[in-house]
């Protein structure tokens, strides 16, 4: 039964890899074997060698630590005033110090492994013995070179400093909030760690006192626990993507993050041009006071805050309403622009309603499409409202162009072509997508 359940789940696994990366983004992705023989390999170790799957526990969890606090690094860096010159740097260094950090601990730090000079305690030895449904005894790792505290606290603070260092890479400014639930990844992590490094001894002797099928379970258990932490890093990742929703500020339309009338989450992409200072170039008499701007990003009170009604869109650089000031360069800027959906506007509840209704209906014709079960008609209506939104984004970038060009620093003009161009890009990526969906069935492009 076991045997069945691991040769199927394989199988499983080829077949919706191959499935969904192939049907959603018809790109064909051979990399499955080298994810399974990795995977495979550290399944084996947990049947065959338990006592090596606990000596790692604790140094991987550690490892893994600092790059849980994805929240906090981007508030820390915006708090931090660094020089052009030091800022170019810093990132490097932290990484340097890190790396050396982990030199130093890593090859002192206890962990039972194979000896491949010797063929009594090679792999190939301890596989035998674990078929004939016996085990070799281990010799328990303790530790000489290094003491436990030390190494406790040098590899967490290397996994701290090189993520945040990784993190100064990303130059976008970020609306963070902190809470509590920024640091519940950490504290999770430093658990599992602590209580691998504590009972080490007593986790071993458990394993190493179960039978095959039981550590059979376990090493899946590992491989889901291995897939959820990396999905969890990914979530809380500062940059991690967010496709804009129906009713975008303008923000969100010039490469930042959605808002929404229920609020903003809080963490999400945020481009340079989220920054209400970028928005200024297109906007006449829109103008925010820095210190008051830096105030809201930062989760603060301002001292004074303009009016704004309850039933304003959300900023979403702020989590806060727009102002009532802020909704009137909207109406102006939806005169220019009368069919353009992706500015801002008040809603009644019946309008939002059929707002997420209609999203609900894209959503459904994206699964049709995904499955080959779209009609013609329906391929055409899904791509054309995903193409509006790009053109709209795209007319909008033009007009603060053609306004504002001469009066753009250099940085800020680079950030708007960047984002101009891949707008550009995406729009014929999408062409593509529609004629290649459309052939499928035989169907052909309009």
């Amino acid at each position: 039964l076991l045997r069945g359940l691991a040769v199927g789940s394989i199988t499983f696994l080829v077949a919706s890899g191959f499935s969904l990366i192939f049907g959603l983004l018809d790109v064909l992705n051979l990399a499955h074997g080298t994810l399974f023989m990795i995977g495979a390999y550290i399944g084996w170790t947990v049947v065959v060698r338990p006592d090596t799957f606990v000596d790692l526990l604790t140094p991987l969890a550690l490892i893994v630590s600092g790059f849980t606090l994805g929240n906090v690094f981007p508030l820390l860096s915006n708090r931090m005033r660094f020089g052009s010159s030091l800022k170019r740097f810093l990132p490097w260094v932290l990484i340097l110090v890190s790396v050396l950090v982990f030199a130093y601990v890593l090859p002192k730090y206890p962990i039972a492994m194979w000896n491949v000079e010797n063929y009594g305690q090679s792999p190939v030895t301890f596989s035998f013995m674990a078929d004939s449904g016996a085990r070799l005894p281990v010799q328990p790792a303790a530790f000489t070179e290094i003491s436990m505290p030390l190494a406790l606290i040098g590899l967490l603070l290397a996994s701290v400093i090189g993520a945040f260092g990784i993190s100064l890479f990303d130059n976008t400014p970020h609306a963070v909030r902190l809470s509590w639930k920024s640091f519940v990844g950490i504290a999770v992590v430093l658990v599992i760690a602590i209580v691998g490094m504590v009972f080490n001894d007593s986790l071993t002797a458990g394993l190493l006192a179960l039978n095959s099928n039981w550590l059979f379970v376990i090493a899946v258990l590992v491989g889901i626990a291995c897939a959820l932490v990396g999905v969890g890093l990914f979530a809380t990742a500062p940059n991690a993507p967010r496709q804009p929703g129906g009713d975008d500020a303008l923000t969100a339309l010039l490469g930042g993050g959605p808002s929404s009338d229920e609020g903003t989450s809080e963490t999400g992409y945020r481009s340079p041009l989220d920054d209400r200072r970028f928005l200024d170039a297109g906007m006449e008499g829109v103008r925010i006071d820095e210190e008051e701007y830096d105030q809201r990003v930062n989760g603060e009170e301002p001292d004074i805050l303009e009016p704004a009604d309850a039933n304003n869109p959300v900023d979403p650089m702020t989590g806060e309403p727009y102002s009532n000031r802020v909704m009137e360069s909207f109406a102006q800027l939806r005169e220019t622009f009368p069919d353009n959906d992706l500015i801002p506007r008040r809603m009644t509840p019946q309008e939002r309603a059929e707002r997420e209704q209609r999203n609900n209906e894209i959503l459904a014709l994206n699964t049709l499409i995904a499955q080959g079960s779209a009609s013609a008609e329906q391929i055409n209506e899904y791509y054309d409202h995903q193409m509006k939104s790009y053109a709209d984004r795209q007319e909008l970038l033009d007009y603060v162009l053609e306004r504002r060009r001469d009066q753009m620093s250099p940085e800020v003009l680079e950030q708007y072509e960047k984002v101009r161009t891949m707008n550009e890009q995406q729009t014929e990526v999408l062409q593509q997508q529609r004629q290649r969906a459309l052939q499928r069935i035989g169907a052909s492009s309009p």
